[in-house]
């Protein structure tokens, strides 16, 4: 049986890579739009990736097609306890949804936490009033666990569910 290669590659973002990422998040504008109520800030990728090198534990994976980065998945690990991963967020482009290239980075991302660490939960909060990546999460086996909080933005604030999925040790060879 032959395995398949993942079209994607994911991998640390750096410094260098802000502007690509400010790239990726101008043409996310619908989700910054949709659950932040706002655009993009000029800068913002920069930022994300700074907080991310001095933030113990955090880590922003781009996700690169075709040698171009086209989202990333923004992680915790050992958070909000000790062997557990905190997914805050998943994000493409829009034109590179809906490809099954989420699923790609989501399912490299787990199997390495299977593999290579001790952390066997994923939790993550997703906008009550985003049914679409409800569904998305749910497709790939996360469920709601019964947490819910709300975060204070300037405009409005939305409320956040908890959904987490336990990973089971990888088959063995």
């Amino acid at each position: 049986m032959s395995q398949t290669l993942p079209p994607i590659r994911l991998r640390p973002l750096t410094t260098q890579d802000a502007e690509a990422l400010q790239q990726v998040y101008n043409a996310a504008a619908d989700y910054f739009l949709g659950i932040l109520a706002r655009k993009p800030n000029l800068g913002e990728a920069s930022r994300d990736i700074q907080s991310a090198i001095i933030e113990p534990n955090r880590h922003i994976l781009g996700v690169e097609y075709a040698g171009a980065l086209i989202g990333l998945l923004d992680v915790r690990l050992h958070f909000p306890a000790e062997n557990v991963a905190q997914i805050g967020l998943l994000l493409l482009s829009e034109k590179q949804r809906n490809q099954g290239l989420g699923t790609w980075a989501l399912r490299m991302f787990e199997s390495w936490l299977r593999r290579d660490t001790p952390i066997r939960m994923v939790r993550l909060n997703i906008a009550a009033s985003n049914r679409d990546a409800q569904r998305f999460w749910q497709r790939e086996g996360y469920r709601f666990n019964g947490e819910a909080s709300r975060i204070d933005l300037a405009t409005h604030s939305p409320r956040l569910l908890v959904m987490t999925k336990t990973l089971t040790e990888p088959p063995t060879q």
